[in-house]
């Protein structure tokens, strides 16, 4: 379907064409009549005498007629060209183009018809008769195609608004979801921050736990060197003495004494036994007598000397307020403090140490079996995600392709063009060159020469129109190639926006 002010320029140039044809014709009559002479000198002259205008204009009338039939024979050249272009569209189906080459044909012919009849003076019937079947034609073509193509481009435009609606929408919730994964990762990154400094309190507790534990170790190591030298005193019998398991330094050397007086008691009674058993045989004698004395006397100054030390150690238990009672009673509380303090050291050690290690280890395992899932379904995920974005990349390439290819035909074709009106440019100068020379510098060469250039200018407006018309029918391809290409690129945003859920869902399972 034409537009109107396609239909309007069509009309205007038809006009420019119809009034310039009727100024050449008037111009060509004016320069067919001769001037009439202003006095009869003239007359005789001109009787006797032929004059130089005449003969120049003798000389004009067949190089009109020569450039009438040149004219003439260019116009149905193009009436044909136009013939043959209207029926190769009819069989390509292009209704907008038939239409435009039967217009230029028609405009033609009504310019053929004018020059034929040579009715310059007044064309209008010819041209109302040419242009009430342009009309018509106009006329019938929109009353079939006019309801088709609006709804045609009713629906492009409705589907090109959707389109960008989609887009903005897509845009509008990528760029909400890129906020919220920036909030997400900021979140993450101070919850992490917070557990570093955590791990760090806690591995300084660790620290000071440790040398608690080291301090209580030693503690319990000097408790342990100094109870070595406790007295741990259990009776055997009435009679006999007691045996400290651990002594004390200040009565160490006292006890020592004491056993080896009892050792040096027991060897004499051993002997006094002895002496008494050779009595009862008969077989004593003086040397027996002496031993028995000397034995005597031994047993006297041990016994002196133990009654010695028991008093020397009655003294310093008297001074000391030290009992056996006391001892062990002391002696147990420190045992049973030992014992606490070494169960405390085993609960802490086996709380704390066990306790984190526990911790640390169930969370690396946690962390570790959260990972190999999400590392997994992010694998499946992203190969999938990377096969449609490499899909839609190479249609979008396609795309972009085809964009460079229409691209490069019209420059092909406008190139075409410039060659042709360049072509036409030289031919025409080559004409006006050699209709110069044939009219040697005639007044009549100037006019011709404006009328072409005026043509020339005409044939300059009518390649413009032409370029439009073959941009118009360029933009419609470059419309659809453009809905193709918001179309791919409204998936690529989707494409992105699941991406980027699937990066906020991984996330989520971090925390």
């Amino acid at each position: 379907m034409m537009e109107k002010w396609q239909l309007w320029i069509l009309l205007e140039s038809s006009t420019v064409f119809t009034l310039l044809t009727v100024f050449f014709i008037w111009r060509t009559r004016l320069l067919k009549k001769t001037p009439e002479p202003d006095d009869e000198n003239e007359k005789n002259s001109a009787s006797s005498t032929p004059s130089s205008d005449n003969v120049h204009s003798s000389a004009a009338e067949p190089d009109l007629s020569a450039s009438y039939s040149r004219f003439s024979e260019f116009i149905e050249r193009q009436i044909t060209h136009a013939i043959n272009s209207v029926k190769a569209k009819l069989q390509e189906k292009d209704e907008a183009a038939t239409t435009k080459f039967k217009i230029w044909g028609t405009l033609l012919k009504a310019e053929k018809a004018i020059i034929i009849n040579e009715n310059s003076q007044n064309p209008r019937p010819i041209l109302n008769r040419f242009l009430a079947s342009i009309l018509a034609a106009l006329e019938f073509e929109s009353r079939n195609t006019k309801k088709s193509d609006l709804e045609k481009s009713l629906e492009e435009l409705d589907q090109e608004f959707m389109q960008a609606g989609e887009v903005l929408l897509t845009k509008e919730n990528l760029i909400a979801n890129q906020k919220q994964l920036h909030e997400d990762l900021r979140s993450n990154i101070e919850r992490t921050k917070k557990r570093i400094a955590q791990l760090g309190i806690k591995e300084r507790e660790l620290a000071r736990l440790k040398a608690e534990q080291n301090k209580l170790r030693e503690q319990i190591e000097s408790i342990n060197h100094h109870s070595a030298y406790a007295l741990d005193v259990t009776p055997e019998a009435r009679t006999s003495y007691t045996k400290p398991k651990a002594q004390k330094p200040q009565s160490s050397r006292h006890l020592e004494s004491l056993k080896q007086l009892s050792a040096r008691q027991q060897t004499v009674i051993e002997k006094l036994q002895e002496a008494l058993d050779s009595q009862k045989t008969g077989k004593s004698n003086q040397t027996h007598i002496e031993s028995q004395k000397v034995a005597i006397e031994r047993l006297e100054r041990m016994s002196t000397e133990s009654l010695s030390l028991i008093e020397q150690l009655s003294t310093e238990l008297n001074t000391t307020n030290l009992t056996i009672e006391s001892l062990k009673q002391d002696i147990s509380s420190k045992n049973k403090a030992l014992e606490e303090i070494e169960q405390r050291l085993k609960e802490t050690d086996t709380t704390v140490i066990t306790g984190l290690s526990n911790i640390q280890a169930n969370k690396k395992e946690a962390f570790d079996s959260i990972k190999l899932g999400l590392t997994e379904a992010q694998e499946d995920e992203q190969s999938h995600n990377d096969f449609f974005i490499n899909e839609h990349a190479k249609e979008v390439e396609n795309l972009e392709r085809l964009l460079q290819e229409s691209e490069t035909c019209v420059a092909l074709l406008a190139q075409e063009l410039q060659t042709l009106d360049s072509e036409t440019a030289e031919t025409e100068a080559k004409i006006l060159e050699a209709v110069a020379a044939q009219n040697n510098g005639d007044s009549t060469s100037d006019e011709l020469n404006m009328l072409r250039e005026q043509n020339k200018l005409l044939a300059n407006q009518t390649s413009d129109i032409k370029a439009e018309l073959m941009e118009q029918a360029t933009n419609t391809d470059e419309r659809t190639l453009r809905t193709e290409f918001n179309r791919k690129n409204l998936e690529l945003d989707r494409l992105q926006l699941a991406y980027s859920d699937l990066e906020r869902k991984y996330l989520s399972t971090l925390n």
